[in-house]
Order: structure tokens, then C-alpha cells, then sequence
């Protein structure tokens, strides 16, 4: 019997099964065990992917518009905000080729998450990423989506960035990934309408998973797992861990993961959220290289990207 909701064999009780769909406070999901599952589509093993990250961040932010709170200085925070806006721009004009001649010497290709904004800026970048998957990522860094925009602005939100990726890159993206996980109880319903087929913004699992339907369409997104543990500004600027020891946890996270896969025949993803002003600075893009080289070497291993992931639950739901 296969479970309709997420493309996933059912559990063997059908009364686990019930139980499972009324323990959530939410609607976006049921419950569910790891241990309980049965195989899914992918090939047994961690499937790492690398999302790269090409934001903009507005000079001066329009009024109402809103960014990560967190990103705060020592001075407060206010507008124009030089410092962290001149720190985004070095990412963008140097540390973005850093990122990229590393990955291609790693053998890496990435999925792109872009900002509308920033596309029309950066044609040079684009035309190094003419074989990139692209994901929808908002307008800007400065101008989240959240629970005060009304819904057709959110929506607007959604089909803007969407048509900036076709106008810039050609083709129109299969998933998303909020700008700084910022959502609202209706974006996976805006998502679906949009056309959209997966999200990257759930960190809840190490397996991909199918929402409920959803929006006036009531398609399913499937939910591909992007742990903020892995992404360069959550552990390395927000968590002040240094890109060392950053490097050494992901490592160490990969390993424990492929080793999980091995012993229990299981698969299991990974994503690794690259930001050229973090991971682009000279003093940390050392530790990248040395980070991808040692993944490479972990046993049963291998790289994929988002669409690619997404490719096999399609065929199988």
C-alpha cells in the first residue's frame, strides 16, 4: 500500500497511521517515525548537494521592508547600513569566483538560490553558471516575506522572483528556498499555485518528504531537507564558530550520516548552503577546499543536486 500523502510506503498498522496524522499542531505534515519508514526512492547512501547563495541587499531598504533581525552590529542596527552592506557587495565582486573555481575543482556543480534583485546585476556571475540548476529565493535579503504581507503581496512576491529567474537564466525554477527561512502560513499554498514541485526550507528530516497538498491547486510540494547546522552565515557569523571548527563539524556530520546509511541500507541528503561573503573571505575559503576535498573520501557518499533529488519521488508518487 503506498501512503498518498508522501509518496512513501505506509506503515504496516494502519491505526499507527491514523495516530500519526493527529499529533501535529500544524497542517503541512503528519509525524513520522525513521525507524518505521520503508525504503524511499533514492539510491541507498548520503546524497550531498551544495546550494549557493547570490543575494542582494539593498543600499537603502524601501520603507515597510523587512530583513533577518539577527544581522546586527555592534553600532544597532539602522539605514543605510555600510558595513554590512559593503561586506555583501565583496561576496558578490570577489568572493563569489572563490566559491566557484573551488567547486569546480571539487567536481561540484550547485543549485543557485538568487534574489531577483541581484540577477540584473551580475551577468558575469550568470554566464559561470550557465549549467547551474536555479531555485527561487524572494527579491532581496532585505525584503522578506512574513506574516504581516497580505496574501496576494506575498504572492506577487513569489511570481516576481520567479519571472526575474526566467528573464535572467532562461528557465524557470522547480524549488524554492525562502530568503533567511522567512515564510508564513500560506507560502507552500502560494508555492504549489506558482508551479513550483519542492522546498528547501524544512530542516526537519535527513530524508525528503511530501507536504500535504496544498493552495487553491492542492498540489504537494516534496520538502527536501537543508539543515541550517551546514549553511556558513547560521553556524559561522550568527553562531561565531570559526571556519575550522565549522569545517571539522560538517565534516563530522557527513560521516556520521554515511555511516547511519551504510549500517541501516538507507539514504539520506545533505545540503551544504555556501554564502560568498562567508565562506568567500580569503582568510576562510582555505578550509572549503580542504572541507570538500575530505567529503569526497567519505564511503558511500555521493553528489547530486536538488532537481536531480527531486527527480525520483516525482516518478515514484
Amino acid at each position: 500500500m503506498t501512503d498518498k500523502f508522501r509518496g512513501f510506503p505506509a506503515p504496516a498498522l494502519p491505526v499507527l497511521r491514523a495516530t500519526l496524522c493527529t499529533t501535529m499542531d500544524h497542517p503541512h505534515y503528519p509525524y513520522s517515525a525513521l525507524p518505521l519508514r520503508s525504503a524511499g526512492p533514492l539510491a541507498p547512501g548520503l546524497h550531498l548537494f551544495v546550494v549557493l547563495y547570490l543575494e542582494h541587499w539593498d543600499f537603502e531598504a524601501p520603507a515597510g521592508s523587512l530583513r533577518d533581525p539577527r544581522f546586527v552590529g555592534e553600532f544597532g542596527s539602522f539605514n543605510p547600513d555600510y558595513r554590512s552592506w559593503s561586506q555583501r557587495e565583496y561576496g558578490l565582486r570577489i568572493g563569489v569566483f572563490r566559491l566557484l573555481e573551488a567547486l569546480r575543482e571539487a567536481g561540484l556543480k550547485p543549485a543557485v538560490a538568487a534574489n531577483a534583485l541581484v540577477l540584473p546585476r551580475i551577468p558575469e556571475v550568470i554566464e559561470r553558471l550557465s549549467d547551474a540548476q536555479w531555485l527561487g529565493h524572494g527579491l532581496a535579503a532585505t525584503r522578506m516575506m512574513h506574516s504581516n504581507m497580505p496574501e496576494p503581496e506575498q504572492a506577487l512576491h513569489i511570481a516576481d522572483s520567479l519571472q526575474a529567474l526566467q528573464k535572467h537564466t532562461g528557465r524557470p525554477p522547480l524549488g524554492w528556498l525562502s530568503q533567511d527561512w522567512g515564510t508564513t502560513a500560506q507560502t507552500y499554498g502560494l508555492l504549489a499555485d506558482a508551479g513550483l514541485h519542492y522546498t528547501l526550507d524544512w530542516g526537519n528530516d535527513d530524508q525528503p518528504y511530501w507536504l500535504e497538498p496544498a493552495g487553491t491547486s492542492a498540489r504537494r510540494l516534496l520538502a527536501l531537507p537543508l539543515s541550517s547546522e551546514w549553511d556558513d552565515v547560521q553556524g559561522q557569523w550568527l553562531r561565531h564558530v570559526e571556519a575550522p571548527a565549522h569545517a571539522a563539524l560538517i565534516l563530522a556530520g557527513a560521516q556520521r550520516m554515511a555511516r547511519e546509511c551504510l549500517a541501516q541500507g538507507r539514504s539520506a541528503v545533505m545540503g551544504l548552503g555556501l554564502h560568498p561573503w562567508v565562506w568567500g573571505m580569503p582568510s576562510r575559503i582555505t578550509h572549503l577546499r580542504r572541507l570538500l576535498a575530505d567529503l569526497h573520501n567519505i564511503e558511500g557518499l555521493r553528489t547530486a543536486r536538488p532537481d536531480d533529488l527531486y527527480a525520483p519521488y516525482a516518478r515514484a508518487s
